[in-house]
């Protein structure tokens, strides 16, 4: 289990992040905590406050809670719901795929 201050540290340049705030986690009594690099040579802190870090997960006590590739931060979508949200999103991308005949009959550019 790795200490709150190795978990702190920039996963790119291991340099001391700075954490910018914290939220409840999804499990009740932790806490996930956020953090930025701040090391501008580094990939990460050279983005400033529009990269969005690296988060943390502590339990109540102060525990670092490890991690894997299986942990989801979101809740599964019902295959249902996927097939409905993909099938709406083709046919959005079909009908602003059909050429332009006349640029009047664009909202954007007619009168």
């Amino acid at each position: 289990m790795a200490s709150l201050e190795q978990a702190s540290k920039c996963p790119k340049c291991n340099e001391e992040g700075n954490k910018w705030t914290e939220k409840p986690s999804g499990r009740p009594g932790n806490k996930v905590l956020f953090f930025r690099c701040q090391n501008t040579t580094c990939e990460w802190g050279s983005q400033g406050e529009e990269d969005m870090g690296w988060i943390v997960e502590v339990d109540p006590k102060g525990n670092v809670l490890e991690r894997d590739s299986r942990d989801k931060q979101f809740p599964s979508i019902p295959d249902a719901v996927a097939e409905k949200v993909r099938s709406q999103a083709e046919r959005v991308g079909q009908q602003m795929a059909q050429p332009i005949k006349s640029l009047d009959d664009t909202p954007e550019i007619g009168h």
